[in-house]
């Protein structure tokens, strides 16, 4: 599969995958923890994260920021952009 390297501010109007892209409970678990690791090591450091994603045309795509904030659904970067959690294939740390 091809990766798109993109930056946060491409991913407005972006069409994600609604289809959860981690089925496994525990990796579930594991990235929501990652997320919320990111979104306070972004908020208090500004330390970035590369986030790989879904798109709804089978594409992937990945964009290096820093994570503001993570909802239940959700996660906010910069400037009110979303990202849906079931779209989030991995995070790793720049």
């Amino acid at each position: 599969m091809e990766t798109q390297i993109l930056q946060k501010e491409e991913l407005v109007g972006m069409k994600f995958t609604s289809r959860d892209v981690i089925n496994d409970l525990s990796q579930k678990k594991i990235l929501m923890s990652e997320l919320l690791r990111a979104q306070t090591l972004g908020n208090i450091e500004k330390i970035k994260v590369r986030i790989a994603f879904h798109l709804e045309n089978g594409s992937r795509g990945e964009v290096e920021t820093t994570v503001w904030a993570v909802g239940e659904n959700h996660l906010l970067l910069k400037r009110g952009i979303h990202i849906p959690i079931r779209a989030i294939e991995s995070i790793s740390y720049i």
